[in-house]
């Protein structure tokens, strides 16, 4: 395993994705470029200072707290589908479905972001 805690990273420090949990993280979703993307806002305080994730994730990856898509221009509450990495006392790391606008594929956020439980990914066999 990679660094004290758990986690799914194999002895080089990649992901396996074979043995993945999954969880939600509490966001901010508006229209993407194309009708099947949303493009997402994860807000967060850390260390005193606001944190502003955004990415883009396909339709599948996007529960939306109302009815119906966003409008251009208009943002809703959702929640997203993330890989567990590891897990740090009061944080997490999350693989995202697509890189950051800003940064990687992979961010830390507070534990209390993440939204109902963590459940395990069963491998495809």
């Amino acid at each position: 395993m990679g660094r004290k805690g758990k986690g799914v990273e194999g002895r080089s420090g990649r992901v396996d994705w074979r043995i993945a949990r999954v969880g939600r993280l509490e966001c901010d979703v508006s229209a993407g470029f194309w009708p099947e993307q949303y493009s997402i806002t994860i807000q967060f305080e850390a260390q005193g200072r606001k944190q502003t994730i955004r990415t883009l994730a396909h339709e599948s990856d996007v529960h939306l707290s109302s009815v119906g898509k966003p409008k251009a221009g208009e943002k809703v509450p959702g929640e997203l589908r993330v890989r567990i990495l590891s897990e740090f006392n009061d944080w997490v790391l999350v693989g995202l479905p697509q890189e950051t606008l800003n940064s990687g594929p992979k961010i830390r956020v507070p534990r209390e972001l993440l939204l109902g439980e963590i459940r395990e990914l069963m491998p495809a066999m």
